[in-house]
């Protein structure tokens, strides 16, 4: 509740009582990555951030994330040399995206 509480008030621009309630939300769970990713997208808006500060949080959360991560596909095994290796794309976006259009 805090985290989305914080996302409400930046995007009511009160920068100040959303970090605040970030804050809180880390204080209540301090793994909590939705506030962690919260957090640091509202540093961005931040004209006089100090940028220790957001490097700070932001190894913090990369810290966390890491430690929950597991791997992809754990029952997944690769031959050592295949006979044919096969490479896929996946995206919902590869025919009509933005990005290709001028």
């Amino acid at each position: 509740a805090y985290s989305n509480r914080g996302t409400a008030l930046k995007d009511l621009g009160l920068l100040d009582d959303a970090f605040s309630s970030f804050d809180k939300a880390i204080q209540l769970k301090p793994d909590y990555e939705d506030a962690y990713s919260n957090l640091l997208m509202t540093l961005n808006y931040t004209p006089d951030l100090d940028v220790s500060n957001h490097i700070a949080t932001a190894r913090k959360f990369g810290k966390i994330v890491t430690e929950k991560a597991g791997p992809h596909f754990p029952d997944y095994h690769c031959l050592p040399r295949p006979e044919r290796l096969r490479v896929g794309f996946v995206s919902s976006e590869l025919r009509n995206h933005p990005v290709g259009h001028e």
